[in-house]
């Protein structure tokens, strides 16, 4: 073999390298994307199963559990692996949405003295 064919040889296999190279790094970015889209929703999540549970009898503990557990299966379901730190971001977008129910309550229940003493 040339010195010639020795750099088409080398070429050509930098070529399919990097051809594979971006193929894998495209499929990780997708991936990765797919899964941060799917953290991003957990404000939402927890504020929609929070309201499902306030609808449902039980005390404040096994809500909060319950809507933990509910966000975690539907994180779950979409490949969203669940360590602490995520259990902890949806306890807290959680307790944050209590505490705006449990605000909106309160002015409502003073609104209400308002009117009977009026």
């Amino acid at each position: 073999m040339s010195i010639k064919d020795w750099f088409d040889l080398s070429y050509a296999i930098l070529v399919v390298v990097a051809i594979v190279a971006y193929a894998g790094v495209k499929l990780y970015g997708l991936h990765h994307t797919i899964k941060n889209k799917w953290i991003a929703q957990i404000p939402d999540l927890a504020t929609a199963f929070v309201h499902e549970a306030e609808t449902t009898g039980g005390d404040g503990k096994a809500k909060m559990n319950a809507v933990i557990d509910e966000v975690s299966r539907v994180l779950t379901a979409r490949g969203v692996k669940i360590d602490p730190t995520i259990e902890a971001a949806i306890r807290a977008f959680a307790e944050k949405e209590v505490a705006k129910i449990n605000a909106n309550k309160s002015e409502e229940t003073d609104k209400e003295v308002q009117i009977n003493e009026a």
